[in-house]
């Protein structure tokens, strides 16, 4: 009897032992068969397609439609279409001339289609052919669809839902939309919003001292506390309506545009923030982010003057996490003074928990201790990749692209899509391109895997949820793969 229950012990550490050596020589082959097709889109799409991808934590919802849903909603809503720009129309305008309302009787109804596929997305681009800069031409298209969208919310979250789940995504945090400000609503601002503007080069204590000025009377306006409740009341009933999936598991970053007045952007921020206090049952809105073009005339104007009111309102809402769009510049898209801080600042000033694109990192006055914040262990902060898209915008990709960096000095990354239906990407492709560009190892991808959850704004509790479930997946995407594989090499012999 002694000697059974020693040796019965003992067999279990050998199945134990057996069990992970057979599994580290599982992925060994993955991760082999990773490094044969390095090469091959075709085979690498393959994979990555049916692999489990964990989080998307920086999508803008109207950026992720595709152009093909745009034209199926404006036809519901028998919107009418500027056929010069592509820009939809509520209504009849006398003003414009070439214009036509949308039908599916129309005869020409395909070439019209495809004409507006090419003006709400980036298909057939081509930049020596037109106007605008592909960074001018992205930021556009927004406003060309935007009439399709208000009335229709709930409809691109199904979509974005339905093809997230298809794409094995777990997660997704979603910037859907910005509160509303009514201009007159604030006019008793007029004068503050004039000394934002005309003191925007005074020292930061002074203008710190304004905004806390500020923010006293926001905290006592009625309206702007019931714009915060509308807000969120809104977010939650989009989500609850676009359908009963639970997989991926939907959460929503507030935001507002950097292209306004510093008044508005400082009002709609307020209303994100306390939005995302305030939501504290439903834990919907776990976040706050400021988006549009970083080289706008206002956003580079007031970039400073932002992120000391993201300072302000950190310290008054301090549970609030926050994700910055920060350094979406590159060489030649602005003057070379105007690369070196906005990260930084980000980080430093603004308190960010994690950073949206982060592209410029290289030309940033103080890059090396700039590297060292970001990757330390106590608080990292987290740089959201998003290679289709800085691509395309900033013309920024494979050795030019700060991937390797952040890569390689152990920045925590996550992998992201940013508008995948106007880039006419997805998920996949990202993992694609990052093994096409940077030859990845198969244990470094599930890596980044894991910090899409890790580095989300989700409760602590949802995120240990989030990875078993990841990983329970990993395991059956493993299982088949291997006998692929298997197949694959018995085959060539």
């Amino acid at each position: 009897m002694k000697v059974k229950s020693i040796i019965k012990p003992l067999i279990v550490v050998q199945m134990v032992i057996s069990m992970f050596c057979y599994s580290q020589q599982d992925l060994s082959r993955i991760d082999n068969y990773l490094k044969e097709i390095k090469g091959d889109q075709v085979l690498l799409s393959q994979f990555f397609t049916e692999m489990p991808k964990g989080g998307d934590l920086h999508n803008h919802l109207t950026g992720s439609v595709y152009a093909e849903t745009y034209f199926d909603l404006a036809m519901k809503d028998k919107l009418w279409v500027d056929l010069d720009n592509g820009k939809l129309l509520s209504k009849d305008d006398r003003k414009v001339v070439n214009k036509v309302q949308l039908s599916d009787t129309m005869s020409n109804l395909h070439s019209i289609r495809m004409k507006l596929i090419d003006l709400w997305s980036v298909r057939n681009f081509v930049p020596a052919k037109s106007a605008l800069a592909p960074d001018e031409f992205f930021f556009g298209t927004f406003g060309l669809f935007s009439a399709a969208t208000n009335n229709h919310m709930i409809d691109l979250l199904k979509e974005l839902k339905t093809r997230a789940a298809k794409e094995h995504v777990q997660y997704l945090e979603i910037m859907a939309t910005s509160p509303s400000v009514e201009t007159p609503k604030i006019d008793n601002y007029t004068d503050l919003n004039k000394w934002l503007i005309n003191n925007v080069h005074q020292t930061d204590a002074v203008i710190i001292g304004k905004l806390n000025e500020v923010l006293t009377s926001f905290n006592n306006s009625k309206y702007l506390n019931q714009q915060s409740v509308s807000y969120r009341d809104s977010i939650l009933r989009w989500d609850k309506n676009s359908g009963t999936i639970t997989s991926p598991v939907c959460k929503y970053l507030a935001y507002t545009s950097r292209g306004d007045d510093p008044m508005k952007v400082f009002a709609r921020l307020y209303i994100s923030f306390k939005s995302c206090a305030d939501d504290t049952s439903k834990k919907k809105i776990v976040g706050v982010n400021i988006v549009s073009a970083e080289n706008g005339e206002n956003s580079m104007l007031y970039y400073h003057e932002h992120m000391l009111m993201f300072e302000v309102l950190k310290k008054n809402f301090p549970t609030v996490k926050t994700s910055l769009h920060a350094g979406e510049l590159t060489l030649g898209l602005v003057k070379p003074e105007d690369l070196g801080s906005h990260i930084w600042e980000a980080v430093t000033v603004a308190n960010s928990d994690r950073i949206g694109h982060g592209v410029d990192i290289a030309f940033e006055d103080s890059s090396i201790a700039l590297i060292s914040r970001m990757k330390d262990k106590k608080h990292p902060i987290a740089v959201e990749i998003n290679l289709v898209s800085n691509e395309f915008i900033l013309g920024v990709k494979d050795k030019n692209h700060p991937f390797p960096l952040y890569f390689n000095n152990n920045v925590p990354i996550v992998i992201s899509t940013d508008d995948p239906g106007i880039l006419r990407t997805n998920l996949a492709e990202q993992y694609t391109l990052l093994v096409l560009r940077y030859n990845l190892s198969y244990y470094d991808i599930k890596n980044l895997v894991h910090n899409s959850i890790t580095y989300s704004f989700s409760t602590e509790y949802e995120k240990t949820t989030l990875l078993k479930t990841v990983n329970d997946q990993f395991s059956e995407f493993e299982t088949k793969w291997i006998k692929y594989i298997n197949n694959i090499n018995k085959s060539k012999n």
